[in-house]
């Protein structure tokens, strides 16, 4: 029989009756040795394992049965699990203390290593694009370019204390000269401080329209000059507002040169909330930031601008300004103007901290039926409503 089938017999399970049995049915050991021949090309020569075995005199002990560890203990180098001396397994485990001799418990908290820390908010998310509508390329070329040609004006030097008073008490209507001929500016009705603006015509242009005067004046308003918190403001009531997709208003603060073609909040020294998505827009001219909800016809809204003087560590002061947007009589939002922005964003607090005179702005674009009627507040009834939404 060749090795070939002897190996098949072996696989389908019959016994090979050439071989014999190592180990016979009386349990007696016999040498094994002469089944373990080697061969060459492994690396093992061509010798046999029986050359070199000794036969053991008797079987290997039985673990399972066996009380004794067939091994010896090293004593010198017990195992950790191991106990140390024969004794030591019936033993009760030390007493626990908790407090290790010679060590006393502090008997106060320690003492704090840091002092408490107010991490700024991380900065606002501004968007590449709004999701309703967006100025083209060439018209966001044209106002920067306009932005870069004509630098932002220096406060006013000399005011009138008539005008001053006007100021005051609110007492400003906005400019009556439209940016173009699709719009009609009316003061000549009702309340004599109030504005009406309206879109007349199919398609009207982005434009933005300020107030006749400034409601801030840096040399005479400016709060470590008037030692108090300056608030302006106006309220902004939508007549109209075709839900066409394309009308848009807008209400901000600007300061001036600022180009008229283009919506307040899209280029420096201004700031704005549009109608269309609700975003807020601060010296940003593509997404703006996500703030309310859309305005919508009949809202009755107010934006204010506080400004407050604070002291820095080391002793030094400077102008903090906050937006506060106020919708049918409550507070929905506001932001400070020094928020964080991201790597690369253009500084949104460009003369807006008190530094530069400061208008009223507001902004139309869209089809005919949009209308408006904007009236400034006093600085009275500003501080009032500032106070009483934030009480």
């Amino acid at each position: 029989m060749s090795w070939f089938k002897r190996l098949g017999e072996k696989a389908k399970g019959r016994p090979n009756t050439s071989s014999p049995n190592p180990y016979q049915e009386q349990n007696s050991y016999q040498n094994p040795a002469h089944q373990y021949s080697t061969s060459s090309g492994h690396g093992l020569g061509s010798s046999t394992y029986s050359a070199d075995y000794a036969t053991p005199s008797q079987p290997p002990p039985d673990l399972s049965t066996d009380t004794k560890h067939p091994y010896p203990i090293d004593k010198k180098n017990p195992t950790p699990s191991s106990p140390q001396n024969e004794h030591e397994a019936d033993e009760p485990p030390p007493a626990y203390s908790a407090v290790p001799p010679g060590f006393s418990a502090p008997t106060a908290a320690p003492p704090a290593c840091y002092p408490s820390i107010s991490f700024p908010a991380p900065p606002s998310v501004h968007y590449a694009f709004s999701p309703t509508n967006n100025s083209t390329r060439d018209a966001f070329a044209a106002g920067e370019r306009f932005c870069s040609h004509h630098p932002l004006a220096p406060p006013l030097v000399s005011v009138w204390d008539e005008s001053l008073t006007r100021i005051t008490e609110g007492d400003v209507t906005m400019h009556t000269e439209p940016p173009c001929n699709c719009i009609e500016i009316n003061t000549s009705f009702g309340h004599p401080t109030m504005t009406s603006i309206k879109i007349i015509k199919k398609r009207c242009p982005d434009s933005t329209i300020l107030s006749q005067v400034p409601l801030y004046l840096a040399r005479y308003h400016h709060p470590s000059v008037a030692n108090q918190t300056v608030v302006i403001g106006y309220h902004l009531s939508i007549v109209g507002l075709p839900l066409d997709g394309d009308s848009v208003v807008a209400m901000g603060f600007a300061c001036v040169p600022y180009p008229q073609y283009r919506l307040p909040g899209w280029h420096r020294g201004s700031l704005a909330i549009h109608s269309d998505d609700g975003r807020r827009y601060c010296n940003d001219g593509y997404g703006g930031v996500e703030f309310t909800r859309p305005f919508s016809q009949g809202d009755q809204l107010a934006l204010a601008l506080v400004m407050r003087w604070v002291t820095v560590p080391g002793g030094a002061g400077m102008v903090e300004s906050e937006v506060n947007f106020i919708r049918n009589g409550r507070r929905e939002g506001g932001w400070m103007v020094q928020e964080r922005v991201e790597l690369g964003r253009p500084d949104p607090t460009v003369g807006l901290l008190g530094e530069r005179d400061i208008f009223a702005a507001v902004g139309v674009t869209g089809g005919k039926g949009v209308e408006v009627v904007v009236r400034v507040m006093g600085r009275e009834e500003a501080r009032s409503l500032i106070l009483g939404v934030l009480a």
